[in-house]
C-alpha cells in the first residue's frame, strides 16, 4: 500500500481563525482563458465514457505574466473547524470537516482551494511563491500542517521579491531547493524555511513520520551518478542533510512514493527505477533496481498489494513519460509497466506486463499523450491518472489477481500476447480538446465506490471530474500486453520516434485500421 500522507485531521494548540473564501482572487464574470490565452473549452466540448462526468473548472488568476503552467501537481488536507470557522485542537469533538486542495503553478504561487463542496471549489488563498516545477506535498508535523513546495533546477524568471524569497532571505536568483510553508491555517499560509539543494527540487516527498524530506532533482547529467538527498526537518526552521542515496546506475530520481509505514521507498529515476529500504531515514539502502528498455522515461513509481488465489502479492507500477512529455503528436504514448515484487522478488522484480490506453491516433502536431501523475485507490483497485492531452483516465488493476506466481499468466491469448483477463484495463475517461492534464488525484472514495477527481491542468487550471461506480464502464479497455510485446513496442515508444510520430507503428501493433 502506498501513502501520500493525507491524514484527516490537523491540529493546533490554540484555535486559529480561517478567512472566508477569497472570491476577489477569482475572475468573476470574465472569460476563462488557457495558459496560451485561448478561451477554455466549455463543458459541452468535452467527451468521455458514460461513467465519467465533468463537474466544473476553476481558473487560477495570472499574477505574473510568463507563468506557462496554470497548474501542476496538487495535494489535499482535511481540517476540523468549529461554527466560527476556527481550527479545532487535536482530539476536540464537534465541528465539521473542511478539506482543501493545494495546487502548484508556474510563477503564479501556491493556490489554496476549499473543496469541502466537491462540486463548487473556492479559491481561498494564494501564497506568493513565484517559482516552478512547484510540486507540492502537504503533511502534518506535531500540531502544525506544512507544505513542501519545490523550486526546480531548470526554473527560470523567478522574481526575487516574492514572499517566499523575501521571507527566507533567498536573494540569489540561481538558488534552488524546497520551501517549507506553514498551512496550519490554510487561508493564511506563512513561510517557515528554505532547504537549499545544489541540484534543485523537481519533486519533493516527505517521510510518513513528517520528519524527513526526500529530494528528487531529476537533473539529466550523465557525468556523475544520480542521487536522492535526505533532510532532517524535525526542526523545520533549521533543516539538516542526513543522507544522500547514490543511485549509481540511474540518473537523478524523478519522483518518490513511500509505503504506509515508511520502510520502503519507490523511486522512478528517469533511466531506472529503485526499491529502497528506508527503515532508517539516516541510512537508506537500495534493495533492487529495475532497468527496462521498454520504458523511455521512468516516472511515478508506486507499489500496491493485491489479493490473489496465491495469497497477497505486491506489484510495482512504473509510468513511462514518453520523451519527457515533449509532444510527439501520437497516442497512446508511454504506458504503465507492472512488476511483481512479492517477498524475495523485491530483490529481483519480475515484469508481468504493460498497459496502454485505447486512444490510437496521430494529431499531426505536437500533442503530448503519455502517462503522467497517477493516484491509487487501492481498496477499489483503481488508478486515476493524468495523460496530458488525452485527459484523465481511470484504470482497473483488479486483473492482476489473475496472474500466477512470478507473473505467470493463468491463461494466454494469442491477441498481442495478452492474458485472458488483462492485468490492467481502462474503465473510464474524460478529455477536452484543450486538455493538458498534469495530475489527477482523488481526495476520498464514497461508500458506493464513486469519487471526484481533481485535475491540475497545465493550460486549464483546475478541472473537477466525477467517476460513477454504478454506471457502465467503457467497452474498450485499452491494451494489456506481455513483457515481450512491451519490449517490441520500444522502437515506437522509445527515443527513436518515427517522423510520423509513431502512429503507423501503433496502428500496426494494435490492429487499428488506417
Amino acid at each position: 500500500m502506498t501513502l501520500r500522507l493525507r491524514a484527516a485531521v490537523s491540529a493546533l494548540a490554540l484555535a486559529v481563525p480561517l478567512l472566508v473564501p477569497a472570491t476577489a482572487l477569482a475572475h468573476e464574470g470574465s472569460v476563462k482563458t488557457t495558459a496560451t490565452g485561448a478561451p477554455i473549452a466549455p463543458a459541452e466540448d468535452g467527451e468521455g465514457s458514460d461513467n465519467m462526468e465533468f463537474i466544473t473548472n476553476l481558473e487560477f488568476p495570472v499574477e505574473v505574466e510568463g507563468g506557462s503552467f496554470r497548474a501542476t501537481d496538487l495535494d489535499f488536507h482535511a481540517y476540523r473547524v468549529n461554527a466560527q470557522g476556527k481550527v479545532l485542537p487535536p482530539g476536540a469533538r464537534g465541528g465539521e470537516e473542511r478539506e482543501f486542495a493545494f495546487v502548484g503553478t508556474a510563477l503564479n504561487g501556491l493556490q489554496v482551494v476549499d473543496i469541502t463542496d466537491r462540486e463548487d471549489p473556492e479559491l481561498v488563498a494564494r501564497y506568493d511563491c513565484r517559482i516552478s516545477q512547484s510540486d507540492v506535498y502537504v503533511f502534518e508535523q506535531g500540531d502544525r500542517v506544512l507544505a513542501a513546495y519545490s523550486l526546480d533546477a531548470v526554473s527560470q524568471n523567478q522574481p526575487e521579491d516574492s514572499d517566499c524569497h523575501v521571507d527566507n532571505g533567498v536573494t540569489d536568483p540561481d538558488e534552488r531547493g524546497t520551501f517549507l510553508i506553514d498551512v496550519t491555517d490554510p487561508s493564511a499560509p506563512e513561510s517557515v524555511s528554505f532547504l537549499p539543494m545544489r541540484k534543485g527540487t523537481h519533486q519533493v516527498t516527505v517521510h510518513p513520520s513528517g520528519d524527513y524530506v526526500y529530494n528528487s532533482a531529476a537533473v539529466v547529467v550523465t557525468t556523475r551518478p544520480g542521487s536522492i538527498e535526505v533532510y532532517d526537518i524535525t526542526d523545520p526552521g533549521d533543516p539538516e542533510i542526513v543522507d544522500e542515496i547514490e543511485l549509481i546506475t540511474g540518473l537523478d530520481s524523478h519522483d518518490l512514493t513511500f509505503n504506509e509505514d515508511g520502510t520502503r521507498l519507490y523511486s522512478a529515476a528517469l533511466t531506472h527505477s529503485f526499491v529502497i529500504d528506508t527503515s532508517d531515514p539516516t541510512d537508506n539502502e537500495i534493495v533492487s533496481r529495475i532497468f527496462d528498455p521498454a520504458i523511455n522515461i521512468h516516472h511515478d513509481a508506486h507499489a500496491v498489494t493485491v489479493d490473489t488465489p496465491y495469497g497477497e502479492r505486491d506489484f510495482m507500477f512504473i509510468g513511462d513519460e514518453l520523451a519527457g512529455a515533449i509532444g510527439t503528436g501520437t497516442c497512446p504514448g508511454g504506458g504503465v509497466h507492472v512488476y511483481d515484487i512479492t517477498g524475495e522478488l523485491e530483490q529481483a522484480p519480475v515484469k508481468v506486463g504493460a498497459f496502454f490506453i485505447p486512444e490510437v491516433r496521430s494529431s499531426g502536431g505536437l500533442e503530448t499523450c503519455t502517462a503522467h501523475v497517477l493516484d491509487i485507490q487501492e481498496d477499489e483497485q483503481l488508478i486515476s491518472i493524468a495523460w496530458y492531452n488525452a485527459g484523465v483516465r481511470v484504470l482497473d488493476f483488479s486483473g492482476l489477481a489473475d496472474l500466477g506466481p512470478a507473473g505467470l499468466s493463468l491463461g494466454l491469448s494469442p491477441f498481442l500476447g495478452g492474458s485472458l483477463t488483462p492485468g490492467i484495463q481502462e474503465v473510464g475517461h474524460f478529455r477536452f480538446p484543450d486538455s493538458n492534464l498534469w495530475s489527477a488525484k482523488v481526495p476520498e472514495v464514497e461508500e458506493d465506490g464513486s469519487f471526484y477527481i481533481y485535475g491540475g491542468d497545465i493550460d486549464r487550471s483546475l478541472d473537477v471530474f466525477r467517476y460513477l461506480a454504478d454506471a457502465d464502464a467503457q467497452e474498450d479497455g485499452g491494451r494489456w500486453v506481455t513483457p515481450s510485446v512491451a519490449l517490441s513496442l520500444a522502437p515506437i515508444t522509445g527515443t527513436a520516434i518515427p517522423e510520423d510520430g509513431g502512429s503507423d507503428g501503433w496502428k500496426q501493433m494494435f490492429a487499428v485500421p488506417n
